[in-house]
């Protein structure tokens, strides 16, 4: 464990910044039902979590001490079981928990097509659509937003204007959900290269808000279907990568000025002839 147990419960880890919007509620009552005590909360608080959560086979989602399921295929143990492998002590696997509990839809399907590739594929190539699955689950963002042309410079990789010379646009017409339970962990001592993958959406604004509160149900709805219906993350070329700190407000340690996009080690501008990540259309579900 990079960060102790200790940190977590008191108070050591800051929870305010933007980037754990989406998880702070949750993690507050982990604080409260695991008590004072050092260690992270066992796969009983993490359950409290879970509840109601089921995998696209109809499983009940079930948190499992990873000592008592040794040796088994990890996505397929899950679609046949709903058991999920968690080992005691481990920030990776509660974060994974965690995800679980914010993104049900969105994890059940892609469980449910690595499973169906699992089963359609032999030998020891995982193939496109596995990649794709993995690095989203470890390391995936979503960004939707109003602004079309916001999005082509993520997908161009034109870090200054996206977001410095944009960065007023991303209070109100970018929205950002973190759902690689990898980043999370990566979150707890956060460093300015921190890269995502993320899907660019653009929601035309005639049909929608950002500021709706049904957006999140909305978002997973529709993301848990294409991807199950196998017209998102299809192959690691639908994925954009994205430095999360360069997002306006998301870091803290120093100023965000033109100096600070500058670092090319960090904001690397694309390559000749790089073909960039599409932008794909989102439709508000009725």
């Amino acid at each position: 464990m990079s960060v102790s147990e200790e940190s977590y419960w008191h108070g050591g880890l800051d929870i305010d910044p933007p980037y754990w919007n989406d998880f702070r509620q949750s993690i507050e009552q982990l604080r409260q039902r695991a008590g004072s005590g050092p260690e992270l909360p066992g796969v009983e608080v993490l359950q409290s979590l879970l509840s109601g959560s089921t995998t696209r086979s109809g499983c009940p989602l079930v948190l499992v001490p990873s000592t008592s399921i040794p040796n088994i295929n990890y996505e397929q143990h899950i679609f046949e079981t709903g058991e999920i492998s968690t080992r005691k002590n481990c920030w990776h696997d509660l974060f994974n928990a965690l995800v679980w509990s914010q993104f049900p839809l969105i994890k059940a399907a892609m469980n449910e097509l690595h499973y169906r590739e699992i089963q359609n594929h032999t030998g020891s190539n995982r193939g496109p659509v596995r990649d794709a699955l993995t690095l989203f689950d470890e390391c995936g963002v979503v960004v939707l937003s109003t602004n079309r042309e916001l999005l082509r410079q993520l997908a161009d990789r034109e870090w200054d204007q996206a977001f410095l010379q944009n960065k007023h646009h991303w209070q109100n017409q970018v929205r950002v959900w973190v759902c690689g339970h990898a980043l999370l962990e990566k979150f707890l001592e956060p460093y300015k290269s921190i890269t995502a993958q993320a899907l660019l959406l653009h929601m035309d604004p005639a049909v929608g808000e950002l500021q709706n509160p049904c957006l999140h149900q909305s978002m997973e709805e529709t993301l848990s279907g294409r991807i199950a219906n196998q017209e998102l993350l299809r192959g690691t070329a639908e994925l954009s990568p994205i430095p999360l700190m360069g997002i306006p407000l998301w870091w803290t340690l120093s100023k965000q000025d033109q100096a600070f996009y500058q670092d090319e080690q960090v904001f690397r501008r694309a390559r000749a002839g790089l073909k960039p990540a599409p932008v794909f259309d989102f439709s508000v579900s009725s």
